[in-house]
């Protein structure tokens, strides 16, 4: 995690919940997306505490299941400018809001 410049806290001992938390993990998901969830995570700006809150992940959060499962799909990767610039501007020409969760146009009702 240190490679990526994460300041998630390095895990010191692995006993007890963590070890089982890792271990079901490993056989839902594999090692691979075990590895896979630490780098998106150590990659996100909003798991390393680069939010408002300044909340950081820890290693328990990382391996609850529903935690591990919603890194693993990229739901707190980095979004790019260039998607909320694009829609945006599109937003503006057609006159109406873009949801920037979803991404979707909100077209408003005519009366």
């Amino acid at each position: 995690m240190e490679e990526a410049g994460a300041i998630i806290h390095r895990c010191k001992s692995c006993d007890g919940n963590r070890r089982e938390f890792v271990r079901a993990r490993i056989r839902e998901h594999g090692l691979d997306a075990v590895y896979e969830m630490i780098t998106k995570a150590s990659k996100s700006d909003f798991l390393n505490g680069k939010s408002r809150s300044g909340w950081v992940a820890d290693f328990t959060w990382l391996f609850r299941p529903s935690n591990f499962q919603k890194v693993l799909e990229g739901n707190y990767d980095n979004r790019t400018n260039n998607y909320n610039e694009t829609n945006n501007h599109q937003s503006s020409v057609a006159g109406n809001p873009t949801n920037t969760v979803t991404g979707f146009v909100v077209h408003r009702a005519k009366n």
